[in-house]
């Protein structure tokens, strides 16, 4: 199986890295688009596409109409990425991205991505009771990875 995580933020935050050094030999985790897993799932390969921070989907719009058209692609790639027996996870960081311009709408699609997702992630059980509460998110879905520390990630000063 491939996993494919966006956005890769592994040159910067040892996160991904550190979360991903665990995994079985049989998952191949690679930093990637929703276009490079619809790709290989075209191929007929088991894949797993893997969301961490929505707001890089948006980040380029200049305006509210561009802002709702990166999502409605994003989340129709995901449908036929879902469609084709690709498996989509969602690890979320922050209820809302910090300092949105456009605070309904970025709610509206962390609901779709939540209710698209088979899996979302949560870094501890506090996270659980808030996010049923604004997504309605079932607790079958959620798995909780506590968030690791980083420690001999940076240097002391």
């Amino acid at each position: 199986m491939k996993l494919f995580f966006f956005p890769d933020y592994t040159e910067t935050n040892p996160y991904q890295n550190k979360l991903y050094s665990e995994n079985p030999k049989s998952i191949k985790v690679l930093p990637g688009s929703i276009d490079e897993a619809l790709a290989e799932i075209w191929r007929k390969k088991e894949t797993a596409f893997h969301l961490h921070w929505p707001n890089v989907i948006t980040a380029n719009t200049e305006n509210s109409y561009e802002f709702r058209l990166a999502i409605i692609s994003f989340l129709k790639k995901i449908d036929v990425f879902i469609r084709l027996g690709g498996k989509f996870l969602w690890t979320v960081h922050n209820l809302l991205p910090h300092g949105t311009k456009y605070p309904d709408i970025d709610k509206w699609f962390h609901q779709e991505i939540s209710d698209r997702a088979h899996f979302v992630l949560i870094h501890e059980s506090g996270q659980l009771e808030v996010l049923r509460s604004e997504y309605g998110i079932s607790e079958h879905k959620v798995r909780i990875i506590h968030h690791g520390n980083y420690i001999d990630s940076y240097t002391n000063t």
